[in-house]
């Protein structure tokens, strides 16, 4: 590949894996804070920071985790070469490369650390100073009886409209039933 640098496209994988994973951390930090002051109001946004800095550290160890084994896993066809190559394990565990990729793991994975406080911190603020939290309307469905009713009263309609328009064909009389309405 022409003008295509190897450890550019890596690094480029990488920061696009790490702000995958950077959304998934926010967002569910910001959610988790909407959710406990959806339960208690009352709270404080301190007691809300507090509260959603536990959940956040159970979710940035699984996050943090989850990096380092994808990582792990997209680097191993490249210690499967360097194992082809015949080089000992020490010198490829100790290589520039290996150095790289563990650097570019510690990287992304301090950046979700930064990640968490910093979201928890804007959601608290946020929630208690008393911005509504969009909320998707829920249809109101109208009880069977009231769409009966309904119903009965849109057909009584339709049908006086047409026998008001009704007019007779050639050939047919007019007969009009007295009883009705």
């Amino acid at each position: 590949m022409a003008g295509w640098s190897l450890s550019g496209v890596v690094l480029a994988g990488v920061v696009i894996g790490s702000l995958g994973a950077l959304n998934d951390v926010t967002v569910t930090q910001a959610s988790s804070v909407w959710e406990l002051h959806a339960v208690n109001p009352a709270l404080r946004a301190v007691d809300l920071y507090r509260s959603g800095m536990r959940i956040g550290r159970d979710h940035i160890a699984s996050t943090v985790y989850t990096l380092v084994f994808a990582y792990a896993g997209a680097s191993l066809p490249l210690l499967i070469l360097f194992t082809l190559a015949d080089r000992r394990v020490g010198d490829i565990l100790t290589s520039e490369v290996v150095a790289e990729e563990i650097v570019r793991t510690l990287v992304g994975s301090i950046g979700l650390v930064a990640s968490v406080p910093l979201t928890t911190a804007l959601a608290s603020a946020v929630v208690t100073r008393g911005v509504q939290h969009t909320k998707r309307a829920r249809p109101r469905l109208p009880s069977p009886r009231a769409a009966g009713e309904r119903l009965a009263l849109r057909l009584q309609r339709r049908a006086r409209r047409r026998r008001d328009e009704w007019r007779p064909s050639r050939g047919e009389r007019e007969f009009w039933d007295e009883s009705e309405p």
